[in-house]
Formats: C-alpha cells, sequence, structure tokens
C-alpha cells in the first residue's frame, strides 16, 4: 500500500481511485474485529475470520488443511439467466 500512497502522491487526479473506491473485484470477508464465535470459542477472540476455526478440548486446533479455488462465473450466470437455460 505504501508504493500506492506515494504514486498518489505523484498523481493527485489518482485520488479517488486509491482512497475511498471500490472496485467490482473485491468482496468482503468479514467485519469488524475481536470476533467471538458462536458457541463462544475458548481461544482468543479472531481478528478476522477468512480461514476455517477449530478447538479440540477447548484450544485452537492449527492442523486443519484447506484448499481454495477460484474462477470466472460470468458465463455461468448468464447461461443460468438465459431464457432458455444454460442446456442450449
Amino acid at each position: 500500500m505504501a508504493s500506492r500512497v506515494r504514486s498518489q502522491a505523484a498523481d493527485p487526479a489518482r485520488r479517488d481511485y486509491f482512497f475511498g473506491a471500490h472496485d467490482a473485484n473485491r468482496i468482503l470477508f468479514a467485519r469488524g474485529r475481536d470476533i467471538r464465535l458462536d458457541p463462544v470459542q475458548q481461544g482468543d477472540p479472531l481478528n478476522y475470520f477468512v480461514y476455517p476455526y477449530a478447538e479440540i478440548d477447548g484450544k485452537p486446533w492449527t492442523g486443519i488443511q484447506s484448499t481454495f479455488s477460484f474462477s470466472d462465473l460470468e458465463n455461468a450466470v448468464a447461461d443460468a439467466t438465459s431464457p432458455r437455460g444454460a442446456a442450449d
């Protein structure tokens, strides 16, 4: 982010782009800090809740293995909302 701030200072016209603007490729994972789950976890409050969280005997368990993948759903959404459906 520091390089972005420097580039904004060099080009004040980009101020709106870097400060206060959100492009269409951003998503919100969590809001707030010190997150308590329900039921309440025995471990410390979470600063963010993006990855799986588990406890064993009241202690955070870090042995969780996760896999993430991403794909562009633009065509799938267009097909699903088409009056003829995706089968065409």
